[in-house]
């Protein structure tokens, strides 16, 4: 639903720490190493670098044989929601003006980590409904926001909605028009954590809400009501307000630091899920 880019200030964090890295090790072995060219695009950065021969680089290659490994975590930040459905490679090679995916040249250190990315759905909500993504109009973007609380002991974790075109769009949950409530899969054991809910629609008004529960056991807090039109939703924020001795990450009981919520419409037969997370 959502088309990953790589930003602006990843790809300089990317470009910095890659390079870094490799100066660092190259001083430590006392390896001769010039900083070449690097750039980006959408879904590529490259970070390139001469020594002085290929002897001199071939004794990086121990250390970009495990290194590979932690910069790709360093994208893929344990599988973020984001990269959901993305393969992400890492690869030390020659250099080259094509594809990289296409395997780079063969060159003084070669190396290559990847990871598919797949996020393991909960069992959520509790209730019976049309969980699939796109099932409505109505979505959750997958990075998380925050803002300061309405205390100096409170921090606000924000999800912006947005809308999407539905995988039918003659279908009732393809045809809702509503949204009526958010529910987000948090620890049950965690109710006193959160102290409020802010809701910000597009268009209008931000107003406060108090957070309810779900039965115990069904780890559900509640947005409610929204009754937001499609204009509202495109660009709307839901916000939980929590103590800021609980982080969201405690709060919320995805892996990884990931939230998930669901948006129902009127009929309360259609709840797509989204997972979201903090960059």
């Amino acid at each position: 639903l959502f088309p990953y880019s790589i930003s602006k200030d990843e790809c300089d964090a990317y470009i910095a720490t890659i390079s870094d890295d490799m100066a660092n090790q190259a001083s430590v072995l006392g390896v001769d190493i010039t900083p070449g060219s690097s750039s980006c695009s959408d879904l590529e950065v490259m970070v390139c670098a001469t020594f002085f021969s290929s002897e001199e680089g071939a004794k990086l290659q121990s250390f970009v044989d495990t290194q590979v490994d932690f910069w790709l975590e360093m994208v893929i930040q344990g599988c973020k929601p984001a990269l959901a459905g993305y393969t992400t490679i890492v690869a030390v090679g020659g250099m080259t003006n094509g594809d990289v995916q296409a395997g780079l040249p063969v060159s003084c250190i070669n190396a290559v980590a990847t990871k598919a990315c797949a996020i393991e759905t909960p069992d959520f909500p509790k209730c019976a409904c049309v969980t699939t993504p796109g099932a409505t109009p109505f979505a959750i973007k997958p990075a998380m926001s925050s803002m300061a609380g309405r205390t100096k002991d409170t921090t606000c974790y924000c999800f912006e909605t947005t809308l999407v075109t539905p995988n039918s769009a003659t279908s009732p949950c393809g045809r809702s028009s509503n949204l009526l409530k958010a529910e987000f899969y948090a620890d049950d054991n965690k109710r006193r954590s959160i102290t409020g809910v802010y809701l910000q629609p597009t268009g209008g008004s931000g107003k406060w809400l108090s957070p309810t529960w779900g039965a115990v056991g069904e780890q559900t807090v509640k947005a409610t009501p929204m009754n937001w039109s499609k204009g509202q939703a495109q660009g709307g924020k839901v916000c939980l307000e929590l103590k800021n001795d609980t982080p969201i990450d405690d709060f919320c009981l995805g892996t990884d630091g990931t939230c998930w919520g669901n948006l129902f419409d009127d009929s309360k037969n259609c709840c797509p899920l989204f997972p979201a997370q903090q960059p």
